[in-house]
């Protein structure tokens, strides 16, 4: 069996998050995903069990032009929004921190998990990127793909960072070492490939 869970379990602990950090879930959600973490492991004793921590929902990209556009998936929301011609408006002036899974990637990662030997199964393992950006960064990349792009309805895209109205952004990344080490596995697609595909999928739907 293997357990899609989620990084909430990690809580408000200052990133990047490792399997060893102690769990830590702050609200319903996270809580019922810690749960369903230990009912896992309960049933370890029937056959192996990981209990696998992606990066939340948001932070699992992807070129898929009917995928769900939402404020918490930014590089939709920025290529979306450069393709309109639109400024690039960023909260807490682009600082919050970013670890964006390719959802290919994802799914690769899945697959080689279930080839490999059970006995090499850890009971926990975090599946990400590995890598954190700004959201700066994110909105830089879609500006210079842009550049290169068809699509690119011309001219500069302007970037406005905005200051946020109270409180700090929440920041995200974990740890992708324990994958890599007992698995052998690493994201193949890098950021800006992630960043082009979504392009070209938003654009292909808009033509």
């Amino acid at each position: 069996m293997v357990n899609a869970s989620t990084q909430a379990v990690y809580g408000t602990s200052p990133p990047p998050w490792t399997e060893t950090d102690p769990p830590a879930p702050v609200n319903a959600y996270s809580a019922s995903k810690f749960a369903q973490e230990v009912t896992v492991e309960n049933l370890a004793s029937i056959a192996p069990s990981p209990a696998n921590r992606f990066a939340t929902h948001r932070l699992l990209v992807g070129p898929a032009p009917t995928m769900r556009v939402a404020p918490d998936e930014p590089v939709h929301v920025l290529a979306r929004n450069a393709l309109a011609g639109k400024d690039l408006v960023l909260p807490f002036e682009g600082q919050q921190m970013l670890d964006l899974l390719d959802v290919r990637d994802a799914a690769a990662a899945i697959t080689h998990l279930i080839g490999s030997p059970v006995d090499h199964w850890p009971r926990v393992m975090n599946l990400t990127a590995g890598r954190q950006v700004t959201l700066l960064e994110v909105a830089e990349l879609v500006c210079e793909q842009l550049r290169s792009h068809p699509a690119n309805p011309g001219g500069q895209h302007r970037i406005v960072l905005q200051r946020g109205k109270t409180g700090s952004p929440r920041n995200f990344g974990m740890s992708n070492a324990l994958i890599e080490r007992t698995l052998g596995w690493s994201p193949r697609f890098t950021l800006p490939d992630t960043v082009r595909d979504v392009i070209s999928a938003l654009a292909s739907a808009r033509s």
